[in-house]
């Protein structure tokens, strides 16, 4: 039907598209979008406030898990925009432990469908995809749980958007559009 009616002409190419990703969408798993084990970009607990504002300048992420002793144990997640305080000593800690959020473990064979409904009632933005042992198999975020929707389309304009920080003499500019 989807095709039929792009072929008279009922449908342009992207709403094409959008509905073949809808109908994609309800056979998926967490497993089927998450970042992989070895590609998790994470911190250590017990991180001081300056080595993570290094971290995040180095690796441009938002929020990363945090783990203790290993990545088998992410006992929180990390929002970069909690450090802007630290930067010019509004706040004072010495590491990130107090600023961690609460993280969620789901099942590699979790569909998507109920893993988004879990992500906005729960308000969270990345959670840990565990395997049947309870190990981590990897991270699965709501954006790209969206982009699964919206085509790979919508990761590439939402990565150009990204607001880019820079110190200046007079202070710490956030640009973005």
């Amino acid at each position: 039907a989807i095709e039929m009616s792009h072929a008279s002409g009922t449908l342009d190419s992207d709403e094409t598209a959008l509905l073949r990703n809808i109908m994609r969408f309800s056979k998926k798993t967490a497993q089927s979008v998450m970042i992989p084990r070895k590609d998790i970009v994470a911190l250590e607990h017990g991180t001081s406030i300056s080595d993570a504002i290094s971290f995040f300048k180095k690796h441009r992420e938002v929020r990363v898990p945090v783990y203790s002793g290993d990545l088998d144990s992410i006992v929180g997640i990390l929002d970069s925009r909690y450090l802007l305080p630290y930067i010019h000593g509004l706040k004072k800690a010495s590491t990130i432990n107090r600023l961690l959020l609460e993280v969620c473990h789901f099942p590699a064979s979790r569909d998507l469908a109920s893993l988004v409904n879990d992500f906005l009632k729960k308000r969270i933005q990345m959670a840990v995809v565990v395997d049947e042992y309870g190990g981590t198999m990897g991270i699965v975020t709501l954006s790209a749980i969206i982009a699964e929707v919206m085509g790979d389309e919508f990761m590439l304009s939402n990565e150009e958007q990204r607001a880019s920080i820079r110190k200046t003499d007079t202070g710490t500019v956030i640009s973005g559009d």
